[in-house]
């Protein structure tokens, strides 16, 4: 409830303010202003203020108040629909954002998380603090900076923690060093000195383009071809790498990358025993018989001469062909010395059988 006005009554000179006056400035000093009165200065006169005038007052000053709380809840809800668009944009004006952050360097960024490979870095160069997988990589890093730049390099230091390599030409103080620190299994380069030597003409050939290195180079080539020439690998090198190698190092590339898929021949007789033993124990009634002789110079060596060996259900069919058999053998060549001879055996059955 509002609360009941009263008749005020104002003495002269005290520099009182009516409701419902102007806001011009008052000439009086020390005047006060009451609620609701406006700020007109009082002329020293003695007014009556009525009812009617202060109930006036007061609702429109109600009014006033209403509608203000309306406005604040709406821009409330405003402020809370744009998800408080206003405090970023004061934010952003209190703190602007540098210049220089929007470049973008995330090309520069390298995280060293220990697992660098060697293909991480350039294979046309060296650098001071290049990291590698193992001594390998670092090795076939170092061969092709060197085949890049035309020079011949050296090992002098090749042990299971350093690795220094230095430049044919002893005029040439071009070295590099690198190792395997402590409590790791990386490689790192802590040593680059560039070549000062000058050629005074192409290599057709390199040195450091050894047959090991050839086929790893190739190596998925060679084994996903097994047929390809040596022809093609010389071909292939020359394409590549502007390099003639001969032929022999070509030939030497091929059968390391097979035998490093396949393994080599001797590894090969030396597995045709192991498997002959599992055929007989997982098929019971198998019938293998291995032949074997011993080198004198190596007596704890023993050398695979002839096998033969039939499965139990072909022994067991063989009893009920008829009679008739026939007989072919063909040498063997290649890397089987003393040129031994492979026999087959056959049988015809009729579709006429006796009874």
């Amino acid at each position: 409830m509002l609360p009941e006005a009263k008749v005020v009554n104002f003495q002269e000179g005290e520099g009182a303010f009516h409701p419902g006056q102007s806001s011009q400035s008052s000439d009086a000093g020390g005047s006060s202003f009451q609620s609701g009165q406006s700020s007109h200065a009082a002329g020293g006169h003695d007014d009556t203020v009525e009812l009617e005038s202060v109930d006036e007052e007061e609702e429109q000053m109600q009014n006033m108040m209403d509608e203000e709380d309306e406005d604040g809840v709406d821009n409330e809800v405003d402020s809370d629909e744009s998800g408080g668009s206003d405090t970023s944009d004061d934010n952003e004006e209190a703190d602007p954002i540098p210049s220089s952050w929007n470049h973008d360097l995330s090309e520069a960024m390298i995280v060293d998380d220990r697992h660098d490979s060697a293909w991480e870095y350039s294979m046309n160069t060296i650098s001071v603090g290049a990291r590698y997988a193992d001594k390998r990589h670092l090795q076939e890093a170092i061969t092709q900076w060197a085949m890049n730049t035309q020079r011949v390099f050296r090992t002098t230091v090749s042990s299971q923690k350093f690795l220094t390599v230095v430049c044919s030409d002893a005029r040439c103080p071009s070295r590099v060093h690198g190792y395997c620190p402590k409590y790791d299994t990386t490689w790192v380069v802590s040593d680059f000195v560039p070549h000062t030597c000058v050629r005074k003409s192409m290599l057709k050939d390199h040195r450091n383009l050894t047959s090991t290195l050839i086929a790893r180079l190739f190596y998925k080539e060679i084994v996903e071809n097994t047929a390809m020439g040596v022809k093609a690998i010389q071909n292939r090198v020359h394409l590549q790498y502007k390099y003639v190698i001969k032929y022999a190092k070509a030939w030497r590339a091929k059968q390391t990358a097979l035998e490093n898929r396949f393994g080599t021949f001797y590894d090969a007789y030396d597995g045709v025993v192991r498997l002959l033993h599992t055929l007989k124990d997982r098929n019971p009634g198998t019938h293998v018989d291995i032949q074997d002789f011993v080198i004198p110079e190596f007596p704890n060596v023993r050398v695979l001469h002839r096998v033969f060996f039939a499965f139990s259900i072909c022994i067991e069919a063989f009893m009920h062909c008829r009679p008739v058999m026939c007989v072919d053998g063909t040498f063997l060549t290649g890397r089987i010395k003393n040129a031994s001879t492979l026999f087959s055996a056959a049988s015809w059955m009729s579709s006429l059988q006796d009874p």
